[in-house]
């Protein structure tokens, strides 16, 4: 039993004056300074007990289901919070490394348009040599002596036609000033 159900009983007892030695009127000056001594040490037993709720041991089996289901319910609500969570930063971390390989990719695709682009002018400049190198194979002059200043005469300073090729000689001149102006030894708004 509880120790305050315990206390009350035998509060109960002495003070109904039952006891087990005699049924008389008169109690006995002993009996009754014991019954004094154990009232007194009953009184401050009560006063140091804490008072009980009785609201709580009168509580309804179905209150105490609600109970479960509402804390149950704040559980499943936290792990579903904190699930949500673990969730958006994984998601964010998906996010960042796409983005850094986005970018990896954008650099190595800028890359190889650079060498793309190095490639295409080493190759221009290699056919530039090779069509001037054929150009002037082809149309080199039958005079040593001949200047760079002679090459680079305007086409309306040479003669007309006068019968010894002409057309081809103008066609070079006009290949040797178009040359002239690619290499940058010509300026453009020189040229005829």
């Amino acid at each position: 039993m509880n120790k305050p159900i315990q206390l009350a009983l035998f509060f109960t007892l002495i003070i109904t004056g039952c006891s087990n030695s005699s049924t008389s009127a008169e109690p006995k000056v002993a009996d009754v300074k014991t019954t004094l001594f154990h009232q007194e040490k009953l009184e401050k037993e009560l006063k140091k007990l804490k008072p009980v709720s009785l609201e709580r041991k009168c509580e309804s089996p179905l209150a105490a289901e609600l109970g479960k289901r509402k804390a149950k319910e704040e559980a499943e609500k936290q792990r579903q919070i904190a699930a949500a969570k673990k969730r958006e930063k994984e998601r964010e971390a998906k996010r960042k490394k796409q983005q850094e390989e986005e970018a990896e990719r954008q650099v190595e695709l800028e890359r190889q348009r650079q060498a793309a682009r190095q490639k295409e002018r080493e190759a221009q400049a290699q056919r530039q040599q090779t069509e001037t190198r054929s150009s002037n194979s082809q149309h080199a002059p039958s005079s040593s002596n001949q200047t760079d200043d002679t090459i680079q005469q305007p086409a309306p300073e040479l003669p007309d036609n006068d019968g010894y090729g002409y057309e081809e000689r103008k066609k070079w001149h006009d290949d040797q000033v178009e040359w002239g102006i690619k290499q940058g030894y010509i300026d453009p708004e020189d040229a005829p």
